[in-house]
Parts: structure tokens; sequence; C-alpha cells
């Protein structure tokens, strides 16, 4: 957007280049030093997946030689917590529940004196989550667990845990090595080390934004022809307005169910960009008329495979064949679909989302929702 042109014509470009930077590359060797005169310095070597190629061999006094290519790298990740950060804590705290994301390790919060309490924290959008950490007062936890949630409502079972803490003040709990996807991180406290209440100095989250590390792979939109139901009529959905937005409406609509449970399907191929074994499907949902009595029940599917994990964990109903009935969400929550699973670059297969509707005894439709987005990443 240019305001001021250095000429009296336009504005002129060449080319113009745009890089991503949310992953990790490894950077490219550097080349060999530059002589007094010789021959050319040979070329670095390719750099591995995260790691910087080596550096190219000098020659006796010629150019430098040019370094080798960034390797495919994965995702970086880094402090999610910032002073602005939104904070939320039991009630009736001693000191502010912002305290303990300030970035000032001389205010604190502090809880009542009771068990259980608890604070969590806002992360904006879902990440993966890779690591907390926390600097107690001296009124610390003894016992406490970390659990996530994409809507602040229904928690997941606990990612990480600890037991029997000492009540030492600036004692740092370090836990790495988490794989946990959420919007947000809580701290549930169980049993506290004094009579005081819980009392945390600083409390950091680390990961990434998994959503940023590679691009959607679902760009094609789902095709309306593939679309299957084993039940009829095929209705109450319609496709929005962008490629991956389906619109549910089975409110006042009768169907003839012709087994059980009644499954909608949607297919979309994809083609894999680069070889991985870890993709995320991130489903966003809005517009539900009762989250409560008629939740979205869904089952997604990968080249065939099932995912291995949902976040917010619902009801898996194996008589219904693992579909997922996800509860208690609110307008704007994300459902974030894992899948475990080895593909290559080049190779294509298809995204598949099953929809249930839910329907009274007499087969009449009572739901209505929106997918207003669904991307699909690969995480490793």
């Amino acid at each position: 957007y240019g305001t001021a042109r250095a000429t009296a014509y336009g504005y002129s470009i060449w080319e113009m280049y745009i890089y991503d930077g949310s992953c990790s590359t490894g950077a490219g060797g550097s080349g060999g030093t530059t002589g007094a005169g010789g021959t050319t310095g040979s070329a670095g070597t390719t750099g591995s997946a995260g790691a910087g190629g080596t550096t190219g061999s000098g020659g006796a006094g010629g150019a430098a030689g040019s370094g080798g290519a960034a390797g495919s790298g994965s995702c970086v990740g880094g402090l999610l917590t910032t002073s602005t950060s939104p904070v939320v804590a039991s009630p009736s705290p001693k000191q502010a529940a912002k305290n303990a994301f300030d970035g000032k390790t001389g205010t604190r919060w502090e809880s009542a004196y009771a068990d259980p309490q608890w604070i969590y924290v806002d992360l904006g959008s879902v990440k993966t989550i890779t690591e907390v950490k926390i600097d107690w007062q001296h009124a610390a936890a003894k016992d406490y667990r970390i659990d996530v949630s994409n809507d602040g409502v229904s928690w997941s079972a606990p990612v990480a845990s600890k037991t029997g803490g000492a009540a030492v003040d600036h004692r740092i709990d370090d836990l790495t090595g988490l794989s946990a996807s959420g919007r947000y991180v809580r701290m549930y406290g169980t049993a506290r080390a004094t009579a005081y209440g819980y009392s945390i100095w600083e409390m950091y989250v680390y990961g990434y934004d998994a959503a940023s590390c590679a691009a959607n792979l679902l760009t094609a939109g789902w095709d309306g022809t593939s679309v299957s139901a084993n039940f009829t009529p095929v209705a109450g959905y319609t496709f929005g307005a962008s490629k991956n937005a389906i619109s549910f409406d089975y409110t006042g609509k009768t169907f003839s169910v012709q087994s059980a449970p009644p499954v909608l399907t949607f297919t979309q191929p994809v083609t894999i960009a680069q070889a991985g074994t870890k993709w995320r499907l991130t489903l966003a949902i809005s517009g539900m008329n009762d989250q409560t009595n008629y939740p979205p029940t869904f089952l997604a599917l990968l080249g065939g495979v099932r995912a291995s994990s949902y976040t917010p964990a619902g009801t898996v109903s194996s008589s219904s064949g693992g579909l997922l009935t996800v509860g208690q969400l609110k307008t704007g929550s994300q459902i974030t679909v894992d899948f475990t699973l080895s593909l290559t670059a080049g190779q294509t297969l298809d995204v598949e989302i099953d929809d249930v509707p839910g329907l009274s005894s007499s087969g009449v439709g009572m739901q209505k929702f929106d997918l207003t987005g669904a991307s699909l990443v690969r995480l490793q």
C-alpha cells in the first residue's frame, strides 16, 4: 500500500517475495571464507531437518562457498503467555490472578485458604502445549494437575500432575515433554503444602500454534457430489460461503432412518505436500441452537484411519462405531482432531467427516449448527 511515489510514474515492482517464518527450517550452512585469490570454495551440504547445513570449505583464496539448503524442520515452541493474557482464577483470591502472568517474580496470585483451587490462562486460540513451568511462593501446592480446554468449560484429563511438593519459596516445577492441545491451560490444586492458599509468583506456558506450522491442506472444498448418507432424504445441510463451511439445520425435517445411527458423510481429497506422521484437523463450530441437549456428533477419518484423539474429549460410543458426541460447546468453539499416520509427499487421500443428525424418536430433526471452517495441517 504505497502512499508516496519516488517518481512521477507509478509504483513498479520486478518481484515481491513473502516468506513463512513460523516453522523452523534449519538454517543453510555458511560458505567457505574468501581467500586472497585462489579457486572458489565448495558449496555447503544440505541441512538436515531442523538443523543448519555444514560449512562449505573455503578455497585457497577464492569466493565464499554457497551455504547448504535449509532442512525441512518442525514446529518451534515458544512462550505462549504474556502480561496481557486473560486469566481466570477460583473465587475470593487473596491476591489477583493476573499477578501470576505479569512477568514479575515479585508479585503473585494467592488463592483462598481451601481445597481445591484453580487458575487458568487464555492463550487466545487453540495451541499445542509442550511445557508448563510454575514458580511457587512458599504457600505452594502439594498436589495439583495441569489440564486444558478449548472452551473454558469442558476440561481434559490431566496432561501433567505432581504430588508431594514441598513448601519452598521459589520452588520451580518445570513440566516438560507435554503434548496437549487447547486454548485454556489450568493449574488445578487439590492439596496445599501449607495452611494458606495456593500462591504462584509466575506461571509460564510454552508451545506453538500448530495451525501456523503448515499450510491448510483442505484447499479443494467439500465435493457436493460425493456427499452420502445411510438415511433418506439427504437433506438438512447447505455449503457455506467458504470452501470448508457447512450449515446443518435439521430442525423440523422428517427423516426416514434406514440404519442406526444415521450418518451424513462429507469427503475431500488432499495431496500431502510434505511427509509426516502427525496431523491435526481443526473444526470451528458456531450457531448451535441447543448445545446441551443436541450437541454435534462427529466421526473424522484421514485416509480411512480414525482419529487418535479429540479435544475437547467427548463421549465416544463404541456401539455407534466410535462416533464422538461433543457437548457443552460455545459458539466460536473449536474441535481439534489428531491423527497418527505416516504419509509421504505427493500421496493423495481423503479426509472424511461424518455427522450424525440429532433426531427424535419419530425421526424429526432437532439440531442446528454451523461448521464455519475446517483445516488440516502437518504437526510432525
